[in-house]
């Protein structure tokens, strides 16, 4: 291959290329800069000789023609060495603006200690209960007590959650109204705090014995009544053996309890417990008054729980809905996650649909799984459905949530009534197919299949810097959407339901979304021409990120339907919602599905 020479308008010199990924690396939001600059490097359109019209050759032969190895083999050690140079400031940073964002958003009062009490964070409840004539107080950057053995009790439980993961505990501060403060240990503390070792306390002014009902913990979690009990006296600060006493249980018993409780909220020590309880909606809604005349359906709240599969991995799932209603398991975007449904959040369950979204893995708080593949991920289903106790099931999904949505259809035809694919990925088996989509897709897409290898350290940049700025994802090439994705992006909540479920996706970094993008891109482990069962095919035909042309292999399901909606994008879930889970769950006698 030929490098570009200096006087060239369209590519960029070799070595200001490779400069190029360095400067991303430190910054990026130049990754649309250096990805023009790889595609005028790469082959284009008008090279016929150098990209095959088909994918049907030797890995190695494509890479050749695409990229040219020495392309590869001299940006691929640039990108790694980037990486390598950015990787601990980006994931500080991201850990740091994450966890402030967190922070200020509780309705409680936190504060980040030193072992001497130096206050190294605190959000702005805590600031104004500082401010204020509240029990606590800083005297030379350090927190006290407004009483001499109040300080000194405060500053031994700050000491020893500190020094030790058992240590901390609760204080109760007379004022009017009560104050409680709970110190435990911080395993976040050094993303606020610089590198220094930091507890967290939680200051509510009220009494925890009051603020908090074991039905609200057993709700939100998916406890039995036992369980909740225990964890409602953990929280308020007894111990395992006075809990025990309290509940007129043995100590025995209360381990099996709180063992069982670990699983069901994916903690594992009893500080975690207690801290995930705290910022849960179990005390973050508590004393909310209830809407009168809501204009919304109202529905449970979306839970995390969580179960061991076979080979020892945690999957974590979302359920709300209709607890009686027809079960969906809902199969996630690429940058989805188990928060995934409707901005209308009671539309599900008034529709009587058992919402179900169990999160792939590495995405949200799903461990990863080493040899990811569409049959390992439809095996996880089935252990999650028998889990749950569902013999039978309907299956959705979303953009590259379809691609696995037909997978489970494939490979669990026994356990599936109807399945969804909604703005589906499918595999693809052309250049010719990618044509219609944004620059930066069919690179990312190509890249995927070709040179994985090249793909993986560019990914990882690129994903960072939408990690730093998610508002972003739901902006990305708006100027291409049609007038209808525009309009339902606009709805009150829906942005900002979009960027929720985006971070939560890269909650364990950008490998999930790397990963998932390069399972698309290779061979698919199943062709979807072999589902048997019946299937609903939902595409706007004017999707710029999955263009309807690249259906074609979904089009082969012997039973299938196809709804093709004019003048509609990507985002036809959120505008056709009820119609397609409807039709989904109560499909119509069979007639011809005219386009829209």
């Amino acid at each position: 291959m030929q490098w570009p020479d200096d006087g060239d308008s369209e590519a960029l010199p070799l070595h200001e290329l490779i400069g190029l990924i360095y400067e991303t690396a430190e910054d990026p939001g130049l990754w649309p800069l250096l990805l023009s600059g790889l595609m005028a490097a790469l082959p284009n359109d008008d090279a016929p000789s150098k990209t095959p019209a088909t994918l049907d050759v030797e890995p190695a032969d494509m890479l050749a023609r695409l990229a040219g190895d020495e392309l590869a083999e001299t940006l691929i050690p640039h990108f790694q060495r980037a990486l390598r140079l950015n990787r601990r400031l980006a994931e500080t940073t991201q850990q740091r603006e994450r966890a402030m964002a967190i922070l200020e958003h509780l309705p409680l009062s936190v504060i980040l200690a030193s072992e001497t009490a130096e206050v190294k964070f605190m959000n702005g409840r805590a600031r104004a209960l500082l401010e204020s004539a509240a029990p606590l107080t800083l005297r030379e950057g350090q927190l006290s007590a407004r009483g001499f053995q109040d300080t000194v009790a405060l500053r031994d439980l700050i000491r020893t959650a500190v020094v030790s993961p058992d240590g901390g505990g609760t204080l109760s501060l007379d004022s009017d109204p009560p104050v409680s403060v709970l110190v435990l240990p911080c395993s976040e503390g050094p993303e606020l705090a610089g590198d220094e070792a930091c507890c967290s306390i939680f200051v509510a002014a009220l009494d925890l014995d009051d603020h908090l009902d074991p039905g609200r913990i057993r709700d939100v979690f998916g406890l039995s009544r036992a369980e909740a009990r225990l964890t409602h006296a953990l929280v308020r600060g007894r111990s395992i053996e006075a809990a025990a006493e309290e509940l007129h249980i043995s100590p025995h018993t209360a381990r099996t309890q709180l063992k069982a409780v670990f699983g069901k909220t994916g903690t594992r020590r009893q500080p975690d417990l207690i801290r995930k309880v705290l910022t849960s909606p179990a005390v973050l809604g508590h004393g909310t008054p209830a809407p009168t005349a809501p204009a919304r359906h109202v529905s449970p709240p979306v839970t995390e729980r969580f179960i061991t599969l076979r080979d020892g991995r945690r999957l974590c799932y979302a359920e709300h809905g209709d607890p009686d209603g027809v079960p969906v398991l809902f199969q996630h975007s690429i940058i989805g996650s188990r928060l995934e449904t409707h901005p209308d959040t009671g539309l599900t369950g008034a529709m009587g649909i058992r919402w179900i979204v169990p999160e792939r893995p590495a995405f949200g708080q799903s461990d990863s799984q080493p040899e990811r593949s569409f049959r390992a991920w439809a095996e996880d289903v089935r252990e999650l459905a028998d889990h749950l106790g569902l013999e039978r099931f309907h299956v959705a999904g979303f953009s590259s949530g379809g691609a696995h949505a037909a997978a489970v259809a494939h490979y669990l035809p026994e356990r599936v009534v109807r399945t969804a694919l909604i703005s589906s990925m499918a595999p693809y088996t052309s250049l010719a197919a990618l044509k219609n989509m944004p620059p930066t897709n069919r690179m990312l897409m190509a890249m995927a299949h070709f040179t994985p290898g090249l793909l993986v350290p560019f990914m990882r940049i690129m994903v960072r810097g939408l990690i730093r700025n998610p508002v972003q994802i739901t902006h990305r090439h708006e100027e291409l959407w049609p007038e209808a994705d525009r309009q339902a992006m606009a709805e009150p909540g829906t942005r900002e339901q979009r960027v929720a479920i985006f971070r939560e996706a890269l909650r364990q970094g950008p490998d999930a979304v790397v990963g998932e993008q390069i399972l698309l891109g290779q061979d698919w482990d199943f062709d979807p021409g072999d589902i048997s069962g019946p299937v609903d095919i939902w595409h706007g035909d004017s999707d710029i990120h999955v263009p309807i042309e690249m259906i074609g292999p979904l089009l082969r399901i012997a039973n299938h339907r196809l709804f093709r909606i004019a003048g509609h994008g990507h985002y036809l879930l959120l505008s056709h919602w009820r119609e397609i889970f409807e039709h989904l769950i109560n499909p119509p006698a069979l007639s011809p599905a005219p386009a829209r």
